[in-house]
């Protein structure tokens, strides 16, 4: 994100990409960064297939980041930094860990059949045989998560054509 503000504060607007990120944290550290120093700051990656697209089961789209931060005059930014889809595999963890079932509408399985059973669910998911929903629901928000599932692959493609360092 550094060498994307400076580039910022040279040019006006700076963009960069790297390849092969996937999971990389907390996407709205990097736009708190931006904020910072006074720039809006836009932070995408892909992670693996773990979301199943609208009317389908099987995992297809990952649950990408949508996440940007603007500076404001107020005593804190405006930053968001949210996932595609309704629930994410680290919470599903955590409810495993407390014993808990996985809340109602986040996870489907092959049949199409909501799942709650949390243990189960992470066992499917390993074997791609069920598949988290995505943000809105199972049948809501394709176009959504379709953008933050290629944004960050053509913003790469584009970035890497004009701005080969």
């Amino acid at each position: 994100m550094q060498l994307a503000i400076d580039k910022a504060k040279k040019h006006g607007v700076g963009f960069v990409a790297c390849q092969n990120s996937t999971h990389y944290g907390i996407a709205g550290y990097y736009t708190s960064m931006a904020c910072d120093q006074g720039c809006v700051g836009f932070s995408g990656t892909n992670a693996r297939p773990s979301i199943a697209p609208t009317f389908g089961t099987e995992p297809m789209l990952g649950t990408n980041p949508l996440c940007f931060g603007i500076p404001s005059d107020d005593p804190f930014d405006f930053n968001i930094d949210c996932a595609t889809s309704v629930n994410q595999r680290g919470k599903i963890e955590r409810y495993a860990r407390e014993g808990l079932a996985t809340p109602a509408g986040a996870v489907i399985d092959d049949a199409g059949i909501e799942r709650t059973d949390t243990e189960g669910i992470l066992r499917d998911m390993v074997l791609g045989k069920c598949a988290l929903t995505p943000v809105g629901g199972a049948g809501d928000h394709l176009v959504r998560t379709l953008y933050h599932e290629c944004l960050p692959n053509l913003l790469f493609q584009y970035c890497t054509f004009l701005c080969y360092d």
